[in-house]
Parts: structure tokens; sequence; C-alpha cells
């Protein structure tokens, strides 16, 4: 059964009921319908044509709506399947297959497990249309770290996905009132100062429908305020609602605010990705990080990304309001880091995955892998030495070119073996030989660190292990 995003309720599962009552509110949410039941019911199949044409051309957004989602306890952020710019009908309804099935992953399991919430055996699906904004992010409407009544925006241009995972350093500002601290007026203004206090007034509307502090993704297209999603933040102090009217509409979300649990990778100061030893208490110096990564803090001490905001990667809001992990700055400079809770979590983490998958299938995989990363692992510092003009390394292009060939080919197994168990690892070796395609025409993509290069990809994978099994060296 599809029913019409506007007329949502509980039956859709948190995130689309939401999003209906936002609707009925008046906020300016992209037009779509929910799938109730994706997996137990084939009847949607039937209406699907015509529901796509009624909301027009374009791409399509499919997204989870698990009952369990979005809560104040447990968000699931990140963790169920979703998928962007979708065409076709085929493309559309395979996603909305797949969706729900994520659910039932090693990744959704494992959270549910260590939250104790479940995301539910029934999934609904949202279909909506896709917004191409000017400028999306993130806002709080209680600042995450201090708890203090203002409202915290983070941007950058184009989609939003990109604020949230991390993967850029956004713009930021504070709405405190009627004043704002943010970029200065030499700096590209991705949003301007109208637009920022717009977005405040819309998040404290938001806040009042709900009754609650908000998390809210959102964007702004065609010079509105809109495609935001807002959610429940852990609890603060009340305050005295504002509910003045505001022109600008708000294309929103709702999603309650709350904790998923330590996540990142383990690795060494002052680059992991160069690193050759790791230790349990080291510091984990990263461009950024996932929410795939949930298992991998276990044993890092904390957490210093190269880019991404304070509102960047709901699983580390999430073990702040657990209480396993805390944001502090110290000389113009900030970062995450893990709790003695958040450490002995990520141990109980760590420990049921291995448990759940069969430790002995991954121990495997690693002792084949070990050969191919000492070929890897040579080449690539053969190349850093002759590039260097260190010692008498002698190592060309070509001949660097074609020793990393080898850990190419076999790494497509290596993975195969591992995502059999654990689906986190899929994707090292589509970046691998990406990396490996680009050299020829720029030899950084061998050992960058400033991209996603065949010696960043190789010890990522490498280090994902290593943290996986617990090792250390």
């Amino acid at each position: 059964m599809l029913i019409p995003l506007r007329e949502a309720d509980r039956r859709c599962g948190a995130k689309a009921a939401n999003l209906g009552r936002l609707l009925r509110a008046g906020f300016d949410v992209p037009a779509g319908f929910v799938i109730a039941d994706p997996i137990g019911d084939d009847g949607w199949g039937r209406e699907i044509e015509s529901a796509l044409v009624d909301l027009g051309s374009g791409s399509f957004a499919v997204r989870s709506s698990a009952f369990g989602e979005d809560g104040r306890q447990a968000s699931f952020a990140g963790q169920l399947d979703t998928t962007l710019g979708a065409t076709t009908t085929a493309q559309i309804v395979q996603a909305a297959r797949r969706t729900p099935r994520s659910g039932a992953g090693p990744k959704v399991t494992g959270y549910a497990a260590r939250t104790g919430h479940a995301a539910g055996s029934l999934v609904p699906v949202i279909v909506q249309v896709m917004v191409e904004p000017e400028a999306a992010g993130v806002l709080f409407t209680r600042h995450p770290v201090s708890g203090a009544d203002e409202v915290v925006i983070e941007a950058a241009g184009g989609l939003g996905d990109k604020v949230v995972d991390g993967t850029v350093t956004p713009r930021a500002w504070t709405v405190d009132g009627g004043g704002i601290t943010g970029p200065g007026l030499a700096e590209a203004p991705v949003l301007t100062r109208a637009q920022v206090r717009t977005l405040g007034r819309i998040g404290r509307r938001i806040e009042a429908v709900f009754d609650v502090p908000q998390d809210i993704e959102w964007a702004v297209a065609d010079r509105r305020s809109g495609s935001c999603r807002p959610g429940r933040s852990p609890p603060a102090p009340r305050r005295q609602r504002r509910s003045r009217p505001s022109r600008a509409r708000c294309c929103c979300e709702a999603r309650r605010r709350a904790p998923p649990s330590p996540s990142g990778r383990r690795g060494s100061s002052p680059d992991w990705t160069t690193s050759t030893s790791s230790r349990p208490g080291d510091v984990l110096v990263c461009r950024t990080t996932a929410p795939a990564w949930t298992p991998l803090l276990a044993r890092a001490t904390a957490v210093v990304t190269e880019i991404g905001g304070m509102l960047a990667h709901a699983a580390i809001v999430d073990a702040q309001a657990h209480g396993w992990a805390a944001y502090s700055s110290f000389a113009g400079k900030a970062g995450w880091s893990l709790t003695e809770a958040g450490r002995a979590q990520g141990e109980r983490l760590l420990a049921a995955e291995l448990d759940g998958v069969g430790a002995r299938a991954v121990v495997e995989v690693y002792r084949d892998f070990l050969p191919l990363n000492d070929v890897a692992a040579t080449a690539c510092t053969a190349w850093q030495l002759a590039e260097l003009g260190i010692g008498e390394q002698t190592m060309t292009l070509g001949e660097t070119t074609a020793t990393l060939q080898g850990p190419a080919t076999a790494l497509a197994g290596i993975e195969g073996r591992l995502t059999a168990h654990l689906d986190r690892f899929a994707g090292y070796h589509h970046r691998f030989t990406t990396a490996l395609s680009k050299v020829g025409d720029e030899p950084a993509w061998i050992t960058g660190t400033d991209r996603d290069s065949c010696h960043r990809v190789w010890f990522e994978l490498h280090e994902d292990l290593i943290a996986t099994l617990g090792l250390v060296r």
C-alpha cells in the first residue's frame, strides 16, 4: 500500500510520521509517498508507476522509516540503506526492496544489540523527490556540546550529505536571540546572514511543533529554505518558544536527535594512514569518519579529523549522549575523545561482532591478506622513498603500478570473503582499483594523503582488520 507523505502517521514508521506532521503544519517538505510494507505486500508494485508520475520528473531519494529509527535513545543514523538520485521505476523498486532487507544485516543488528533498541522487523520506505540545493547542512536547536539555548547551523554548497558524513569542513554559525556569530564577510558566503536568521527561526518553529530540541537537516533551493529533516536532541533545559511567523518555507524530515555508539577507526598519531603500528590508547588522526566504522574506536583514546564539522557523523554525537565520547577544544583545535565507558563499550562491541560472525573466518582471511600486505606496503614505501630521493631506491612508476596490480586483483577475493560475514568491508576493492587507474595521469594517487590513494585505502583495510580482530602490534 502506498500512502501520501502528507497523510503519513505512526503506521508509516517514525521518520515518515514526523515528515507528515511537518507537512500538515505547513513546512516545505519534498513531495513523496510511503511504502508501508515493501517486503510483505506486493500490491504496491502495481501502484508505484502512477505515484511517480504524480510526483513529476526528476530524481528521487529512497530511504528507510523503521519504527525504531530516529528515537531518543537510538537513531540508527547511517545504518540502513539509503539510495539517492534514483531516476527510473526499476531503480526505485529495487532500492525500496533493498532498504528494509538491510535492517537484517550485521551492521544494524550489531547497533541494535549495543543500544538495546531494535529497528523493528517491518521497515516502511519513503520515496521523495530529490532537492537540488544551492546550500544544505545541519541545524541543532540546542548546542550539541554545551546544551546552551542557541541554534547551531553548519552548511556547505550543494547537497547536505557531505556535511552529515563529515567529508567537508562546513561553515558554521551560532544564532543566539538576534545575534549571529560565524564566518566573516571576507569568506565565501555559503549562506547570507538573512538566510541564517531564517533557518534559526524555522528551527525554533519546528522545535515548537515537536516540543523538544531538534536536529534538522535542511537545504536552500530556489532561494527558499527547505529540505529539512528534523529530529529530537538529547534533553536540554526548556525555553519559552518564539513562534514568530516566517515567510520562508522549510521542507523538512523529522528526526529525533539521539546517540549511536562510539564510532571511528583505530590508528596512530600523527597520521594513521601512513602508520605501520598502532596500540590501544593511540590517538586516531584521520581525514573523516563514517557510520560504517561504528565498531572501530574500541582501542583509540581520541579521534581528530582533518575535515568535518561538530554536527557531522551522528554516530559520534550519539556516543556523547550515551557518555561514551566527549567533545572538547584546546588552543583552537577541537575533537572527540572516548571516555572509559566508551572504550569498554567498544571492546564489548568488537567481541560481540566476532562472536556473531565466527572469528575463525575473519582470521583465515587475515592470514591470506598478510602476504599481499607485504607486497603493497613494500611497493608504496619504495615509491615514497624514490619520490623523496632517499636512499638508493630506483622504483619507477611503471614498476610500482605493475607491483600493485597483483594485490589489486587479489583484493576482490579478500573483500568477497570478508563481506560474506561483515558487510562494512564492502568497497575497498573498488576504491583501491579506482586509485590505481588514476596513477598514470597523476602519480600522487599511489601514496597521497590528501586523496583516497592506493596507500591510504590499503592501510585503512589493514587497520580495519587489526581492529576487528583485536590484535595488538
